[in-house]
């Protein structure tokens, strides 16, 4: 009864919370931001902010600011300079940024790394390291490596003429720095993504660039940029909450009364654990719902539906003799938990080698808006097929939608693939 009256005092101020929240993002789109979106469709990988980075620091980007950005991470990291670096005053020893600073990724060392990003100077005098940790742990040896690298690139081997920067996701210096000497790590500089009281942070190179920069294109999608490491990336390790209206509507309300936190606990507790038999639940009733829809498909006489373990498949024959490896198909998988994918709907397509007018790039146009685009590009199978794979829904999208509607969505989706197939690759005449 508690817990019965703890959710009906609540739902109508989330409602309420949505209903203005909904008003605000109509006029302001407080919500939206173009790098989600941007790394839902290109994946989670450092790879992609090094290369954005990478055309940030560019003097020759197509930005057209020369080497103010550059010149922006230079003041950034100003005051952690180690003492032999700094001339008298508030000058820095090392040089300014140069129209013919070359900016390089991937930059390939000696014992077989690669460093993320390297910009060098004109005269091959002076050299910076970046590596890039957003996400992804440390090698073995790592910073050691990349300063000798470096260290061979310049004259005499002067430290003096070499940094390295690492960017860290979650704020700590890199734990191989213990393989360094006392003046190398002097010249590792850590930058946590997000902005601290002090010193320098990816956050804070962002805002300076949005500072000195001249274009307002340019601008805008820097600030898009520093928003996306806002809301990615943790301050102060400690992971930030996102506050939208209706997370605060929730936390005041609990915070109101402590018998109604208590309430929250066992459910917030609670929740983890029926995460995985609700989200099978569901996927039992969209099975359901998704082979009756299948069934009703109105494709021709070639196709027709299947049911193997976890996955239903619209298979369409393609010879006069049936041949399992010559058969052209869509199908559905569900809930998969191991870590390699995401738990969720996904909708593949497959066809046997034979099949020379298909390919992953004819059927990528037809990925709906709200799902992921291929990432698992073309395998050949054991049957000598190819085939990839839409992640079409996630879990959380599974118990925010009604069990019909992602079972139409679904079906919808299956019928214009299959009807893709018969466009580009007509069925074999019986």
């Amino acid at each position: 009864m508690q817990l019965r009256t703890f959710f009906s005092g609540l739902k109508p101020a989330i409602a309420a919370a949505e209903a203005a929240q909904a008003e605000l993002d109509r006029h302001l789109a407080t919500r939206w931001s173009v790098f989600p979106d941007f790394f839902r469709f290109i994946s989670k990988k450092e790879n992609t902010l090094s290369r954005l980075f990478r055309t940030l620091l560019d003097p020759a980007g197509t930005h057209g600011q020369g080497a103010k950005f550059l010149e922006a991470l230079l003041e950034e990291i100003r005051d952690e300079l180690p003492q032999s670096d700094a001339a008298e005053g508030d000058k820095m020893r090392w040089p300014s940024a140069d129209l013919g600073c070359k900016v390089h990724t991937e930059y390939a060392t000696p014992k077989g790394r690669s460093i993320d990003i390297v910009i060098e100077w004109p005269r091959g005098d002076y050299w910076i390291g970046i590596e890039n940790k957003p996400w992804a742990a440390e090698q073995p040896k790592q910073i050691s490596d990349y300063f000798d690298a470096l260290l061979a690139k310049v004259p005499d081997r002067d430290i003096n003429r070499v940094l390295v920067l690492y960017l860290s996701g979650t704020g700590h210096p890199p734990t191989t720095m213990e393989d360094l000497g006392c003046n190398e790590r002097a010249r590792c500089i850590t930058l946590p993504y997000r902005a601290k009281p002090d010193g320098p942070s990816v956050e804070g190179w962002i805002g300076r660039c949005k500072t000195v920069c001249e274009a307002e294109r340019i601008r805008w999608f820097l600030a898009e940029i520093e928003r996306y490491v806002q809301t990615s990336f943790e301050q102060h390790q400690t992971r930030r909450i996102d506050m939208s209206s209706p997370h605060e509507c929730i936390i005041q309300f609990i915070q109101g009364d402590e018998e109604t936190a208590k309430l929250a606990l066992l459910v917030a507790d609670a929740v983890p654990r029926r995460k995985e038999q609700i989200v099978e639940e569901t996927f039992r009733r969209a099975k359901e719902k998704l082979k009756a829809g299948l069934e009703k498909l109105q494709l021709g006489s070639s196709w027709y539906v299947c049911e193997r373990i976890e996955r239903l498949f619209l298979y369409r024959q393609g010879l006069r003799d049936w041949d399992p490896n010559e058969n052209h198909g869509v199908w559905v998988v569900w809930n998969l938990w191991d870590s390699d994918r995401k738990p969720g709907i996904w909708v593949g397509v497959e066809w046997p080698l034979s099949a020379k007018n298909l390919s992953k790039e004819k059927f990528v146009d037809c990925c709906p808006e709200h799902a992921h685009k291929p990432t698992a590009g073309r395998h050949i199978d054991e049957k000598q097929k190819e085939w990839f794979a839409f992640h079409l829904l996630g879990w959380s999208s599974l118990l925010t939608k009604s069990v019909d509607k992602i079972a139409d969505e679904t079906v919808k989706f299956m019928q214009e693939l299959a009807q893709k197939i018969d466009e580009l690759d007509p069925p074999a005449t019986r």
